[in-house]
């Protein structure tokens, strides 16, 4: 009889485990997958240091200090809240096209002006990965819209190739990190606009250059499910 008792207590706490297990698995498919898109905005700043080379670029034709635009989309998933607290992944691919801010200008009057022994690349095919932590801003009625502001890391992973020059050195490194701050304006979940500001926390090129690429982000998501 004991045995008995034994074991259908331990068939009732199996199917228990496994009812546990599958509410927490449905929980996990029903938290919201967004869909985003946008533009982007990019600068990339210059240091050439001590580097040398073989080659003399002329700057009057590569100089841009300013933020060019491109585009990006890819998807997010977010959590639920957990003890009023919120957190967001995405995964974006980012054409990017970047003003190129050269810092330290090689000149020799009066023969040359404004050149540089290093050329930057000023097109690249990304991939962000980024965890956000999301926080209500509570300045608003919140059951009309939200606003959130965001924090968080992205790890930025090179998918295009470098150009012909700059391989012969292998200027580029693969990935950096950056840290992305902005606002969330979500529209009683209908859909979401947003603007981030990514700054570059490690040089884009390898020792002795210094290159930092920074973003802006200006862009729009929306639920997986109500385009599905």
């Amino acid at each position: 009889m004991i045995m008995i008792i034994c074991t259908i207590t331990s068939q009732m706490q199996a199917q228990s485990n496994f009812e546990h297990d599958n509410k927490t698995s449905k929980r996990a498919i029903k938290k919201p997958f967004y869909l985003i898109t946008g533009m982007n905005f990019n600068k990339q700043n210059i240091s050439m240091n001590d580097y040398a080379s073989r080659f003399n670029y002329d700057l009057n034709d590569y100089q841009k200090n300013l933020y060019q635009p491109a585009y990006f989309f890819g998807i997010r998933w977010e959590t639920k809240n957990v003890n009023n607290h919120k957190f967001a992944f995405t995964a974006l691919l980012n054409k990017i096209a970047t003003g190129n801010n050269y810092k330290d200008i090689n000149k020799l009057s009066p023969f040359i002006n404004n050149f540089s022994k290093f050329l930057a690349e000023d097109q690249f095919l990304m991939l962000g990965i980024s965890a956000y932590y999301k926080q209500l801003i509570p300045i608003s009625d919140t059951n009309k819209y939200r606003i959130y502001f965001t924090i968080g890391p992205s790890i930025n992973a090179r998918l295009s190739n470098q150009s012909n020059d700059n391989l012969i050195n292998n200027n580029y490194n693969k990935y950096y990190v950056s840290g992305d701050g902005g606002i969330e304006f979500n529209n009683q979940s209908y859909y979401t606009l947003f603007a981030h500001y990514k700054y570059a926390l490690n040089s884009f090129t390898k020792n002795p250059l210094d290159s930092y690429l920074n973003s802006v982000e200006l862009g729009a998501m929306i639920k997986l499910k109500d385009i599905f």
